[in-house]
């Protein structure tokens, strides 16, 4: 789907590039063109940053294009994908950025022979990027315990 959304995307500044967008309809019998429905989703994209309600966004597609809600819903669902997809992108990109900040900060506290600090950073990489395993208790039914170690004397 994100293929198509990006070969669509590139269709489409290829068409503006060639025809430009003065000779564009607004409102129009029949269905709309790729490119006018790129510019009416951007409109409702325009809309809800501006924090206009759903209903209010019907509204305005059927008194400005002329169309019922169930297109004005369609509209509206990909506006809210634009938005999913913007945030995915940003997402990724700032765990990628956290990431590397913990692992510059490992490389100085393995420097610095700080082991401790070492195995937390790894902890906190784990846990972004998803693959951290909670321990889990199967010896004492969830009981807590402690472990007393000494050391063994030395029998001569």
């Amino acid at each position: 789907m994100h293929k198509e959304m990006s070969e669509e995307k590139d269709n489409l500044k290829a068409e503006i590039v060639a025809n430009g967008t003065q000779n564009i309809q607004t409102r129009f019998e029949g269905k709309a063109t790729k490119l006018e429905s790129h510019k009416r989703t951007s409109e409702i994209v325009r809309l809800v940053l501006q924090g206009v309600r759903y209903t209010d966004i019907v509204e305005y597609c059927e008194k400005n294009w002329g169309i019922k809600k169930r297109q004005a819903s369609i509209y509206y669902k990909r506006a809210l994908e634009y938005f999913k997809e913007q945030f995915d992108e940003e997402k990724q990109y700032e765990v990628d950025k956290h990431t590397m900040m913990l692992y510059d900060l490992y490389t100085k506290g393995y420097r610095n022979g700080d082991l401790n600090i070492c195995r937390l950073l790894l902890q906190d990489i784990a846990k972004m990027k998803g693959i951290a395993i909670d321990r889990v208790d199967l010896t004492s039914g969830g009981d807590s315990f402690v472990f007393n170690y000494t050391k063994p004397e030395d029998e001569e």
